[in-house]
């Protein structure tokens, strides 16, 4: 499998979660947020309008120290208030992630293939977001997913990050800033 980043990768990725979350009347959501924490920005955009989410995320990701995320939820409302999201809003999950950080001893045990790996860094370690997404006829309730969600940590091990709905991942495409403990583990500026 060849590598993609910048915005083939922006765009490949928000035209699959639009393909995925397809028939569901609800809002993608992506976030910029600012090196250090210091500005969070986020927008909503209905499932379908992936070139405009795209155009925005390539947008934002173009922005100097800012780091660009998204989920694996579609949100019943448009806006979400000051939030970027929160589980009593979430309408549907379109699936899972298994979050590898080898700098910190988190490793996983994948039992089946994913449907996309993401590395956001390679230095000093390896750290990968398997993507798990549910075939869309048979997404399970948001309920069951949180269930599951703990039940494949629980399995398959990695970050605390994989049972957590929703969760913030960083977009493929992007930049990845690193947090301040990330940076004293030996993790640099890395585009995804």
């Amino acid at each position: 499998m060849k590598p993609i980043s910048g915005r083939v990768a922006i765009t490949g990725f928000t035209e699959l979660l639009h393909e995925a979350a397809k028939g569901l009347d609800g809002y993608m959501a992506a976030v910029a947020i600012q090196a250090k924490g210091e500005r969070l920005r986020h927008k909503r955009f209905p499932v379908g309008q992936a070139k405009a989410m795209a155009d925005l995320i390539a947008h934002w990701a173009a922005e100097p120290d800012q780091g660009v995320f998204s989920c694996l939820e579609v949100f019943r409302s448009a806006d979400g208030g000051r939030s970027w999201g929160r589980i009593d809003d979430v309408l549907s999950s379109l699936g899972l992630v298994v979050e590898v950080d080898i700098d910190t001893g988190k490793t996983a045990k994948l039992v089946i293939p994913p449907t996309i790996k993401i590395c956001t860094s390679a230095e000093p370690h390896a750290k990968c977001h398997h993507v798990y997404l549910w075939p869309p006829d048979s997404r399970p309730s948001v309920a069951d997913v949180n269930r599951i969600a703990k039940l494949l940590h629980e399995v398959s091990g990695g970050d605390s990050a994989t049972g957590t709905v929703p969760h913030l991942y960083p977009y493929p495409g992007t930049y990845n800033l690193p947090n301040e403990s990330r940076l004293a583990r030996g993790v640099r500026h890395q585009h995804l």
